[in-house]
């Protein structure tokens, strides 16, 4: 058995890492705007007549449209019932369990509000406050409740561990994921208000001051009016969305999940502010940086959070090599440290010229069939960024787990999957968009980008464990003869 098997807290990271990323591709996936018109908004007209004929008022002056599909909280339970580790028939079989019971509990929602419209003060309570509190209630237990069922049998423990069990006997990850899903849903909720608040445009203000500052000290030239700077590069805006980051929410469910003492999860909390308030300020402060390191500034501004997600995932990964072995702190930040720094660097210096490459190949191979000029829309870069920021992120985790690693050869493996990956996957995006008018949205393209390494380190050291204790195995053989 493996030693991350063995570590309860290895396996909690892991599947709420895991958890949290597919929920992020699910809900991409379900804005996507072919999968809303096609399939998401027929789906909530169905709820809507089956509401309608289990007592809602079919007369009633309520409009039943996407924002009534309940479609956040679908892509919240499906994250985390197919990150959970136990066999794909039965994840497959709990989210559609999960889909009939959001369903179930929806239309009776949309019944309701049919009749609530008559009074505005019920409307309001009902449609804002009580129904969203329900949805969550709901999907935690549901969540909660088919892990622990599931759980007697798993695809990856084989017939002596289950990781199911393991995960739920790790109190992180048992606290961890009902947290985040309340947390977040209550940010969802709360989003437009929170989008319109007064107080977190002042915020706003505040950040966008700072950066100018920041910008000034370094020698940028930047002009701050209000919520607005201007620098050579052009105007960007700190509105409440950019201020307001969905990592907030995940951020408070991890602290309340962790084993501290009362003065630490005191201080953590206490942190958030001036935390998230920097992360804000060093979305604006990658201005600074010239714009051929980076592409464009727009381009840095939207990539922030991917950014910092792949630091994270380095330093996550030093984390856990270091785990069980006699070393301390500073051993392992020296060690996410060398990986980040390694990482950008490659990343900045050879991500251009790749990424030329791969663009030159695409519209190469595109130019031999005659469809020139079929390209996915990337108004942010996702796209742009993504070849380079696989392989940079790659090498990162590789450098990070550099005792557990795999050899040269399966590194330089897993970088030609890569590599081989992204002209296709251009291609396949850009004809699925000119042809049939699928174009996938960004959250989906960024989810896949941070999401693809990960998995093929952690199969790749996956391997090479179970390579390096076969001869231990061997030497394990009672002698005959």
């Amino acid at each position: 058995m493996s030693e991350d098997r063995k570590n309860p807290t290895a396996v909690g990271l892991r599947f709420a890492l895991l958890a949290g990323l597919l929920s992020v591709a699910f809900f991409g996936l379900l804005r996507v705007d072919w999968v809303e018109q096609n399939l998401l908004l027929p789906f909530t007209k169905f709820q809507e007549t089956v509401a309608c004929r289990i007592g809602g008022d079919p007369n009633s002056s309520v409009r039943v449209g996407l924002s009534c599909s309940g479609a956040d909280v679908i892509a919240l339970c499906l994250g985390f019932v197919m990150a959970f580790p136990v066999a794909w028939r039965k994840r497959l079989a709990g989210g559609l369990a999960g889909l009939a019971l959001i369903s179930v509990v929806n239309t009776v929602r949309i019944a309701t509000l049919t009749h609530a419209v008559r009074d505005p003060f019920w409307f309001k309570a009902l449609h804002i406050y009580i129904w969203p509190a329900v949805l969550v209630i709901v999907v935690a237990l549901f969540v909660f409740l088919w892990m622990t069922a599931s759980s007697g049998r798993s695809a990856w423990g084989g017939r002596d561990t289950s990781l199911g069990k393991q995960l739920l006997a790790s109190p992180v990850a048992r606290r961890f994921v009902p947290l985040t899903v309340l947390f977040v849903l209550i940010f969802i909720g709360s989003s437009d208000w929170l989008f319109h608040a007064a107080w977190l445009k002042t915020i706003a203000t505040w950040i966008t001051a700072t950066s100018g500052w920041l910008l000034a000290a370094i020698g940028v030239d930047a002009t701050v009016t209000g919520n607005m700077m201007r620098t050579a590069n052009g105007g960007f805006v700190v509105t409440q969305e950019c201020v307001a980051t969905p990592l907030i929410p995940v951020y408070f469910a991890a602290v309340l999940s962790l084993s501290l003492t009362p003065l630490r999860r005191t201080l953590m909390l206490l942190l958030a502010f001036p935390v998230f308030f920097m992360l804000g300020a060093g979305r604006l402060l990658v201005l600074a940086l010239p714009v051929r390191l980076i592409g464009s500034p727009e381009m840095a501004i939207h990539a922030f959070y991917q950014l910092l997600t792949a630091v994270l995932l380095i330093a996550g990964a030093a984390y856990l090599r270091g785990k069980g072995l006699p070393e301390g702190v500073g051993t392992t930040l020296r060690r996410a440290s060398i990986a980040v720094l390694a990482a950008a660097a490659g990343g900045l210096a050879l991500g251009p010229l790749y990424n030329k490459v791969v663009f030159g190949v695409t519209d190469g191979v595109l130019a031999i069939y005659g469809h020139s000029g079929h390209a996915h829309p990337d108004s942010q870069g996702a796209l742009l960024l993504l070849p380079a920021y696989q392989l940079a992120l790659l090498a990162g985790l590789w450098l990070a787990s550099t005792e557990l690693a795999p050899t040269w050869r399966r590194l330089g493996l897993a970088s030609g999957v890569l590599i081989l990956s992204h002209p296709l996957s251009l291609i396949a995006l850009g004809e699925l968009s000119s042809h049939i008018g699928l174009e996938l949205h960004v959250a989906v393209i960024r989810a896949l980008a941070v999401l693809t390494p990960p998995l093929l380190t952690w199969l790749l050291l996956r391997r090479q464990r179970a390579a390096g204790s076969a001869p231990a195995m061997a030497l394990a053989e009672p002698q005959r003869g």
